[in-house]
């Protein structure tokens, strides 16, 4: 059975930073992946856990800052084939506020 994504992401490359929440130590500052209205994939080497907690900030073109906590969703080890990009985390946006949201959707769209 094949795995169908509830979610649109879209593979863009832009600014950002995230910072693991429990010592304020930066774990990605390459840039996205990939990112949607509901979360990012992030290019790292870090050692992160599921369920861990990280503040996100993300440069939109023409949109400026949003700044987000996120929950790690996945680790993507890089092992397979299919993770041609290496290793990332994928994250998933946590009390998004509204200007924020907005923003995030005008870019994407």
């Amino acid at each position: 059975m094949k795995h169908r994504r509830l979610r649109e992401r879209r593979a863009v490359s832009i600014p950002c930073e995230v910072v693991r929440q429990r010592d304020f130590q930066a774990v990605a500052t390459s840039g996205t992946l990939d990112l949607s209205e509901h979360g990012m994939r992030v290019k790292s080497n870090a050692k992160l856990l599921t369920g861990e907690e990280v503040f996100v900030s993300i440069l939109l073109p023409g949109e400026g800052i949003v700044a987000a906590e996120a929950t790690v969703a996945r680790m993507v080890h890089g092992r397979r084939p299919i993770d041609r990009q290496g290793r990332a985390i994928g994250l998933a946006f946590e009390n998004l506020d509204g200007d924020a949201q907005r923003r995030l959707q005008r870019y994407l769209a």
